[in-house]
């Protein structure tokens, strides 16, 4: 699988809290479960909480382990 932090084609959902359409986006975009889509997404909100505090906001998502 890809490293989900380096994905940035659902950035823009994640930002705006659109936590289904985000993973819609990513499932489209890169051919993927739904399993391994909500694994790039958190991995990717986990980014963007580091590069951008101010507009990250939280969904309510924990990674798993």
């Amino acid at each position: 699988m890809t490293d989900g932090a380096a994905i940035d084609v659902a950035d823009d959902q994640i930002l705006a809290k659109q936590i289904i359409r985000g993973l819609m986006v990513i499932r489209e975009q890169l051919g993927c479960s739904l399993h391994e889509a909500l694994d790039i997404f958190a991995a990717r909100y986990e980014v963007l909480r580091v590069e951008r505090p101010n507009l990250a906001v939280s969904v309510g998502l924990k990674r798993r382990r």
